[in-house]
């Protein structure tokens, strides 16, 4: 299963090409994708991002700034180091689950929802060694703020997350129902 916004064979370029979380080529396809994406009608899933959003907007402006943002990934991150190590393998990333699995389930979805989640480890893993550090998924956070920021004002907002970061895209859009 391929990431929302990108087919098949692109997934497999990048597979092939092991291409990291901060070259431009796989992010340039989102943002030329952003635009399209953003112009469908996706109501419950922009209302869960936005939602989601809300908990991480720390002084309560409605909007996100990079240092909140960097603040929930590494908040994420800690909670995912299941045995306290300071790293992330890929079974403590594939047993930690903020519900979305279980939504995944109720839409008959729980084998693409698997897949795409072991996908979005390895987009996180930026060196291919098996482990998302801290640093991988930060700078990960960092490329997707970048791309969620159109207007470049540094702040986004629960949309942009939704159209700007593959994770976020890829974790709502993949659990939520087949449109």
């Amino acid at each position: 299963m391929a990431l929302p916004g990108r087919t098949i064979e692109e997934e497999n370029d990048m597979k092939a090409s092991k291409l990291t979380p901060t070259t431009l080529t796989g992010l340039a396809l989102v943002v030329a994708l952003a635009a399209p994406l953003a112009a469908q009608n996706f109501p419950e899933e922009i209302d869960v991002m936005r939602r989601i959003a809300a908990s991480f907007d720390t002084n309560n402006d409605d909007k996100i700034d990079r240092d909140e943002f960097r603040e929930f990934t590494r908040l994420v991150w800690a909670s995912m180091d299941s045995n306290n190590d300071g790293q992330v393998d890929e079974a403590e990333f594939m047993a930690w689950d903020p519900c979305f699995s279980y939504v995944a389930e109720l839409n008959g979805k729980s084998e693409d929802f698997t897949s795409m989640k072991q996908e979005i480890f390895a987009y996180w893993d930026a060196n291919g060694d098996k482990i998302a550090t801290r640093d991988e998924v930060l700078a990960t956070a960092d490329e997707e703020f970048k791309n969620s920021d159109p207007d470049g004002d540094g702040f986004v907002t629960g949309r942009d997350l939704a159209f700007g970061s593959p994770t976020f895209s890829a974790f709502i859009f993949g659990a939520g129902p087949a449109k």
